[in-house]
C-alpha cells in the first residue's frame, strides 16, 4: 500500500497546484513551435493544443535517435516518439526563455545539418 500512497501524493499535488498553471505550459509550447516553424529540414506543427511539440526530422536525413543524441550533446533534451519523430515538452521547470534558447539551438543545428548534406 505504500506505493499507492506515493502515487496518490503526486496526484494530489498535481490537482492542487498544477492544473491552474497548465495553460502556461501550453503557451510555452506554442512559443516553441512558432520559433521552430519554417526551419529547413524540420517538420513542425504550429497547431499546438498541449504542452508538447512534435518534430518530424526526416528532412534532415537522420533518425530521431541520431537527432536526440546530437541535441542532448548541445544541452537540449528531446524525446524519441518514432523513428522520425521527436517530442519536446514544456513544463513548470522550463521557462519561455528556455524554450526560445532551445529553439535557437535546434534551428542552428538544422541549418548546419542542411548545409553539410547539401555540400556532399
Amino acid at each position: 500500500m505504500r506505493q499507492a500512497g506515493v502515487v496518490a501524493a503526486a496526484a494530489i499535488e498535481a490537482l492542487a497546484h498544477m492544473v491552474g498553471r497548465l495553460a502556461e505550459d501550453h503557451g510555452k509550447a506554442k512559443v516553441l513551435a512558432k520559433a521552430l516553424a519554417g526551419t529547413e529540414g524540420l517538420g513542425v506543427s504550429e497547431d499546438v493544443h498541449t504542452n508538447m511539440v512534435k518534430l518530424d526530422v526526416k528532412g534532415l536525413g537522420l533518425s530521431a535517435k541520431e537527432f536526440q543524441e546530437d541535441l542532448w550533446k548541445k544541452g537540449v533534451k528531446v524525446h524519441v516518439v518514432s523513428p522520425a519523430e521527436i517530442r519536446l515538452v514544456a513544463h513548470k521547470d522550463v521557462s519561455e526563455e528556455d524554450c526560445l534558447s532551445a529553439a535557437k539551438i535546434i534551428r542552428q543545428f538544422c541549418k548546419e545539418r542542411m548545409a553539410s548534406t547539401a555540400s556532399r
